[in-house]
């Protein structure tokens, strides 16, 4: 292949540094802007007397698309010039590979990984969808995996925005490539946000089973059999994906759009259902499925090129006259302060993860505050706002590395400082709070997002170490007043682990160390079942309980010689049957809250409980 003669030349402020691919809508080629940042740089390759009016509208039209959506699962334009007539768009590069190439190499993913996959796609899509672009054109190669694991979707090539008018294709030219196309693309009809989705069940069915569900020798072929073939179940190839998740690939399957999900919102909520009730159905007794792991986006650490130095509305491209031969940018005009703190004020109430998401990042309104008037009113307000979104965004890394056993997608930590991160959180995960310590302590020092995260999980780990001492406190005042309160019966995982922690703490004190382990174990369990609650949005007490089990059920569990614990266990109650009327009935009452829910020592449990209430009855009568 003869070298590509751009590369190694300037375009623009652009250093071309090598190919990236090329297709109908034009070449990507791998840049570097003057201040060293990477770009991936589209050119419309042609003279502009050569070039076809229809091939320019569809390039203008896709950075226009393109700077409408500004999503984390999307790459990001940054700016459009041209090079010796010849249009160009710098956008987002996303260094990894496409989630075509891991297939290629895998051959397909788990069931888990792939709904993982498509929920961060389902973001997407809902924000293009919401803005009124349709892609058209979804397909594994379109889907970057960046080195986070996170997932961008890509070439907006072929995409239509739904204001507008035009209509690029002709009227019987149906467009997108064959094996993904739904089936009123193939007829060259009307297509709407649900077109997307048949594609996105397309690429669900090819993920799943590592083929796809329609095959031909022409696109003619395959078009026939998208309009007109009922696919079969992706379970039939790979048998151990869940029925509903066959239920829900055939449904987006579906011939008729209307018979889709309404909206890829709905599909991602279906996911995540998908995923719970295979957890329910793990812990009530089937194979436990391997933990999945969330992708998200990391903020990057310095400011973004593009904010200050150059940028040019997509709409000019349209116009090629009187624009020299070297190319062209202008300068943006600041934002104002009153429109910064407006959405930063918007997001604030907005919520959620995208919006912390678009606040944590470096071209967000917080940040973009602080780089421009560092001397404002808000200064303080937005400093503070911008080290929590940053700090969450940290966490939501540390979330994913805490996810990552057993996946294909290994979450690399992006730097040093991130490696010492997820170090200080495997040593929490292994109950080694001490080292834990230590090693948040060490990134005191870093700057944001590290230093906001570690004085978290200081605090966390301060919080776990007091919350022994809490329990202890409260066992003394019900050997005192022989009152020890009953659970809430509350049905939150946090209320729950609470009371699989007091109880491991009263077995603790009934010297059942066995079951102490256990029960410190399962509400370390039962929290980490919902990683986003425990480290993203934990209730109160939540982190504290979790570090404290995690602590407490290190190690190998001790013998569960039940015979002798049961012995125990008769003799605790009989000791407790005799003592002092306060200190024999929390006892009792203790023994009846530790043994009663389990299945060797029920007995035993019910035993103290029926003493208890005897004692109690008999104190009221005579007080």
């Amino acid at each position: 292949m003869a070298a590509d003669p751009l590369v190694g030349q300037m375009v623009g402020p652009f250093e071309v540094l090598g190919r990236l691919g090329s297709g109908a809508m034009g070449i990507v080629y791998k840049a570097r802007y003057s201040n060293g940042a990477l770009v991936a740089l589209k050119i419309l390759p042609g003279s502009p007397g050569n070039m076809e009016p229809d091939s320019l509208a569809r390039f203008d039209r896709e950075a226009k698309i393109l700077q409408q959506l500004k999503h984390p699962r999307i790459v990001r334009l940054y700016g459009t010039g041209r090079h010796h007539g010849a249009p160009y768009y710098a956008m987002e590069y996303v260094p990894g590979e496409s989630l075509a190439e891991l297939l290629h190499r895998k051959g397909k993913l788990n069931w888990h990984e792939v709904a993982e996959v498509c929920r961060q796609l389902c973001e997407a899509l809902q924000h293009a969808h919401d803005l009124g672009v349709i892609h058209r054109d979804l397909k594994p190669s379109n889907l970057m995996i960046a080195k986070d694991g996170s997932i961008k979707l890509a070439d907006f090539g072929i995409a239509k925005d739904l204001d507008q008018t035009t209509q690029l294709t002709g009227a019987f030219c149906a467009v997108g490539t064959a094996a993904y196309m739904a089936p009123e693309q193939c007829r060259a009809q009307n297509i709407s946000p649900r077109t997307d989705l048949y594609s996105l069940g397309v690429v669900m069915f090819e993920l799943l089973t590592g083929s796809r569900p329609f095959t031909g020798e022409s696109s003619m072929e395959i078009f026939q059999k998208h309009i007109n073939e009922k696919p079969q179940k992706p379970s039939r190839l790979v048998h151990d994906i869940p029925s509903a998740f066959d239920t829900l690939v055939l449904h987006l399957l579906e011939k008729e759009s209307h018979d889709r999900p309404p909206d890829a919102r709905t599909v991602a909520e279906s996911l995540t259902r998908i995923e719970e009730r295979q957890e329910t159905l793990a812990r009530s007794g089937g194979p436990r499925p391997r933990r999945k792991s969330r992708k998200r986006p990391k903020a990057t650490k310095t400011d973004p090129f593009w904010r200050s130095i150059w940028f040019v509305g997509p709409a000019a491209l349209a116009s090629l006259a009187g624009i020299t031969a070297f190319g062209w940018w202008v300068f943006l005009s600041p934002p104002s302060a009153g429109a910064l703190v407006a959405e930063t004020a918007r997001l604030e109430q907005q919520g959620g993860d995208d919006a912390f998401m678009r606040l944590a990042e470096t071209e967000g309104p917080a940040s973009r505050y602080l780089a421009l008037y560092p001397e404002g009113p808000e200064a303080q307000r937005m400093k503070s706002l911008l080290e929590r979104a940053q700090a969450r965004e940290g966490e939501r890394l540390l979330r994913r590395h805490a996810g990552q056993k057993g996946q294909r997608f290994k979450v690399e930590p992006p730097d040093a400082v991130a490696a010492k991160a997820f170090a200080a959180v495997d040593h929490e995960e292994a109950g080694s709070l001490d080292d834990a310590r230590a090693s948040w302590e060490a990134l005191l020092g870093e700057g944001l997002p590290w230093s906001a995260v570690a004085r978290r999980h200081l605090r966390d780990i301060a919080d776990a170490v007091t919350y022994p001492l809490r329990l202890e406190r409260k066992w003394h005042e019900s050997l005192e007043n022989g009152n020890l309160l009953a659970p809430s019966g509350e049905s939150a995982p946090v209320a729950r682990a609470g009371f699989l922690a007091w109880r491991s703490f009263l077995a603790d004190q009934l010297a059942d160390a066995w079951l102490g382990h256990s029960l410190a174990n399962e509400a370390a369990s039962l929290l980490r079942g919902d990683l986003d609650s425990l480290m993203l949005n934990p209730a109160q007490d939540t982190r504290a309980i979790y570090l404290h089990c995690r602590k407490r059920g290190k190690g190998a569990a001790p013998a569960n010689v039940v015979e002798s614990r049961r012995d125990a266990a008769r003799a605790k109650v009989a000791a407790a049957a005799a003592a002092p009327p306060a200190q024999g009935t929390a006892t009792l009452s203790a023994i009846a809250q530790v043994y009663e829910p389990t299945t060797d020592l029920a007995a035993q449990g019910r035993e103290a409980r029926n003493l208890a209430n005897a004692r109690k009855g008999a104190q009221e009568q005579n007080p």
